[in-house]
């Protein structure tokens, strides 16, 4: 009847005003959320470490080392150290550093590839420090002298007895 489908359409009316009225409820509330200011998340300690040696390696670094390491995820030829340092800014002068100062306390970082006496570079390990070299990060390879190796006998190759070999101010 013409009753009923007058308080149906009364209904659907009043329906469509409460979720429009919600809808703006909800757009307010979204609005107010916008409106204020992000508060910066500190990083867990246990990330911190982790986020300042990126930081001083550096973006093109960090992504030539997941390179490398995607091409080869055995991570074969992976340098054995990297060492950074990233300076405390005290709270007091933390925005009126000079820019010299700024450039001087900058964060650095170094890959480091340890080498025995007789050890020598592989392929893949010239691969990792040239790649890293190119993308404008430190990369060095760091000899190692094992002087009580010195001190030790060794078999002679040519007697196949052990001896002791001659010590010479040279070595030192």
């Amino acid at each position: 009847t013409e009753e009923e489908q007058q308080k149906q359409e009364e209904d659907e009316e009043e329906q469509q005003q409460e979720t429009h009225q919600e809808q703006n409820k909800d757009k307010d509330k979204d609005q107010e959320k916008a409106a204020k200011p992000l508060r910066p998340c500190p990083l867990p300690a246990s990330s911190r470490g982790l986020a300042a040696m990126a930081g001083a390696i550096g973006g093109k670094g960090v992504a030539t080392a997941l390179r490398c390491l995607c091409e080869d995820y055995t991570s074969s030829g992976l340098p054995d150290l990297i060492l950074w340092t990233w300076p405390e800014v005290g709270e007091d002068n933390e925005h009126n550093v000079s820019s010299a100062r700024s450039q001087a306390s900058a964060p650095t970082a170094k890959f480091v590839e340890v080498k025995s006496e007789r050890d020598k570079l592989s392929r893949r390990q010239r691969l990792w420090l040239g790649a890293l070299k190119q993308a404008g990060v430190a990369a060095e390879v760091c000899h190692v002298r094992d002087d009580a190796a010195s001190l030790r006998p060794r078999k002679t190759a040519t007697a196949g007895r052990w001896k002791r070999p001659a010590s010479s101010d040279s070595d030192i």
